[in-house]
């Protein structure tokens, strides 16, 4: 918890001469006092969360920066501070904001979600109003005057408010989450899970927005598919008592008490006072005979797996207020945890296997730890140590999609494709609303090769995450595989409206275009004519680009055929030439000249195919070396795998970056 200094302040004023003396000095430590740098402003504004919070504390202490000013610098630590649960402190931040600067829309609509999450809903709805007569286009503060409103009963109210939001942006996703709701209570179930489809098409990591429609779904008596949605919400957020008692009712009106029992266990391993819980475990214990049970949870491995305390909701979340009984481990274990989290962030792959090590010293059994310390660990290169955690997450959580799209993921890196298969369709299994997992089977089976199964799976992902751009490209891509250009195209144009930044997708797109213009004109396209965004390199060899001897290293075996070759191929022998390359790759399987000048050879000749083995083989030996990936990149332009291409060229303009990889919680599985 940050400490502030205290600041004694004095409203005496004092003209006589035995005051000036005190007033000479406080005019002298006055002169010491440094104001706020550019510096610090400017990180006070920052997306660095740490960074953040210090230079906005230095704004706030220092005081010499006009009143806006120092309100946003309130308004940004207390949006922290409620990130992180700590409302009292968020509250006084907010307060300060409002005080510095009663114009603010922003600080007054903070000040009131603070307020309600307090459960103080007189003055948030005070706050709510200030907040939208200040911006009447102010969609988040209508959403929480809409929440007031129909806790307040007035439920035309709230559906006024909650359109207007929608109005304002019809691409905000609590707005119809929040209708939904009130949709749902009212008894308009088919228009709830309308607006909670809406709300989830456009955050597919809602664990609310999943929740909300599983318990749509079992109003409905759709058990299975309440089921599917609510595992949704436990594997967003494990943490969250409401998620698994939601799912253990839908369990327990399907008759399968024996996963109804096990949820019910978990949410009293969260919150012992949960008396639905406790009440619901009876009746199914005594149901099942097993009287023996009836009294408590058993102590063993449901308590060594206890989660840790529920993430603070959002102001209007659909979670019920998280249980307050003290638990000591807590807060070191949420410093453990926040400081892997920010490792993991900032991709300090074994900074963040040791401090998920950490928090789970503190609670072994925690989720969420051992899920993102197996990232980590496929981040930092341990494949063999991910796998093995990866194989011990899925057997103790065998009902949690996330738990097997991590072991796709280890198994995937070990390259036991099969088995990782197996792994992605156990997820989808789990959870049919998966986009994450249909994502990376789609991803799978398209570099397979198997494009109509991969197009049915990356179709079924883009249906479920319409907006996520990293679904979009792949299945650009392998559109683009199956020869179907206009799609492909289609799909990075949705993707660079998204993020018209994605300089990967615009390089895709360009090259494709580029491609499809010359089959337009009748071009035979080589790789050497396409051209290469802003890859500064030479051209992969052909013959025309070899009009001298290259020198092969004076200790290689292969030097001499590799010279041999190079003379043949000067007398355009070209099957004479890769002859020798044979001998010269066999001679030295360690030399990346031969393959290299032996795939030019077979490039020459169209065999693409072998062309990529022996330049797989060249960046194999050589990983690093940027000849073997730009000639790799060509080849893989003729092979019409734009993708595989450009990950060579970024390669190779950047051969001390970490080969970027696919983790569940960004690419895949969307937080």
């Amino acid at each position: 918890m940050r400490t502030r200094p205290r600041v004694r302040r004095t409203a005496r004023r004092c003209w006589t001469s035995s005051c000036r003396p005190v007033l000479g000095i406080a005019a002298a430590l006055a002169s010491f006092i440094v104001p706020v740098s550019a510096g610090e402003w400017e990180d006070c504004q920052s997306a660095n969360d740490a960074k953040m919070v210090v230079a906005c504390t230095a704004v706030i202490e220092k005081g010499d920066r006009n009143p806006q000013d120092r309100a946003k610098a309130h308004l940004r630590r207390g949006l922290d501070e409620r990130q992180r649960g700590l409302l009292d402190q968020a509250w006084t931040d907010f307060d300060a904001a409002v005080k510095l600067d009663p114009g603010s829309s922003a600080a007054f609509f903070q000040r009131g979600a603070v307020s309600r999450q307090k459960g103080d809903i007189d003055h948030a709805a005070s706050d709510f109003e200030r907040a939208i007569t200040l911006d009447p286009k102010n969609a988040n503060a209508y959403v929480g005057r809409g929440n007031v409103r129909f806790m307040r009963r007035d439920v035309p109210g709230a559906f006024a408010d909650f359109d207007q939001a929608i109005t304002l942006r019809p691409d905000f996703a609590f707005a119809y989450l929040s209708r939904g709701n009130v949709l749902d209570r009212t008894g308009n179930i088919d228009r709830a899970l309308a607006d909670f489809d809406r709300s989830i098409a456009l955050d597919p990591a809602s664990a609310d927005a999943h929740a909300a429609r599983g318990i749509a779904y079992r109003r409905k008596g759709d058990i299975d598919r309440a089921i599917a949605d609510l595992s949704r919400a436990v594997a967003i957020n494990p943490n969250s008592a409401f998620y698994y008692s939601s799912r253990a009712d839908a369990f327990d009106a399907k008759g399968d008490l024996d996963r109804a029992l096990a949820d019910y266990d978990r949410v009293l391993a969260i919150s012992p006072a949960d008396r639905h819980a406790q009440d619901r475990r009876k009746a199914i214990l005594a149901a099942k005979g097993e009287f023996n049970r009836v009294q408590a949870p058993a102590s063993g491995a449901v308590a060594s797996a206890r989660p840790a305390p529920s993430a603070p909701a959002a102001a209007d979340s659909v979670a019920p207020p998280a249980p307050t009984e003290p638990r000591s481990p807590t807060s070191e274990f949420d410093s453990a945890m926040s400081k892997a989290n920010e490792a993991l962030k900032a991709k300090q792959f074994a900074a963040a296997v040791e401090a998920f090590g950490r928090a789970l010293a503190l609670r072994p059994g925690h989720f969420d730890a051992r899920a993102k310390r197996i990232t980590a660990l496929l981040g930092k290169g341990d494949s063999d140590q991910a796998l093995s955690e990866a194989k011990q997450l899925s057997a103790d959580s065998p009902d949690n999609a996330v738990a097997w799209g991590l072991l796709g993921d280890a198994l995937q890196r070990k390259g036991e494709i099969e088995k990782t298969l197996a792994a992605y369709s156990r997820a989808i299994e789990i959870d049919p609303k998966y986009a994450g997992a249909f994502n990376a089977r789609g991803t799978l089976r398209r570099d397979r090769g198997e494009l109509d199964a991969a197009l049915a799976d990356l179709d079924q992902a883009v249906a479920l995450a319409p907006g996520n751009t990293v679904v979009l490209t792949n299945r650009g891509i392998a559109l683009e595989r199956k020869g179907q250009w206009d799609r492909a195209l289609a799909d990075y144009d949705r993707v660079l409206l998204i993020d018209p930044a994605n300089a990967r997708v615009a390089k895709l797109k360009e090259v494709l275009l580029t491609l499809r213009t010359r089959q337009g004109q009748g071009v035979v396209t080589s790789p050497q004519a396409l051209p290469v965004p802003s890859i500064q390199a030479s051209p992969a060899p052909t013959i025309r680009a070899i009009p001298t001897v290259p020198t092969a290293p004076s200790a290689s075996p292969a030097q001499p055929e590799i010279l041999k070759a190079v003379g043949l191929l000067q007398q355009r022998k070209l099957d004479q030439a890769i002859a020798a390359l044979d001998v010269a790759v066999a001679k030295d399987p360690q030399s990346t000249l031969a393959p290299r000048l032996r795939a030019a050879l077979q490039l020459q000749k169209k065999q693409v195919t072998a062309a990529l083995g022996d330049l797989d083989t060249a960046v194999k030996i050589a990983p690093t070396e940027t000849v073997n990936l730009v000639e790799r990149g060509s080849a893989l332009i003729a092979a019409k795998q734009l993708d595989r291409a450009l990950a060579d060229f970024d390669r190779a303009l950047n051969p001390t970056r970490a080969i970027a990889m696919h983790f569940p919680d960004a690419e895949r599985y969307f937080g």
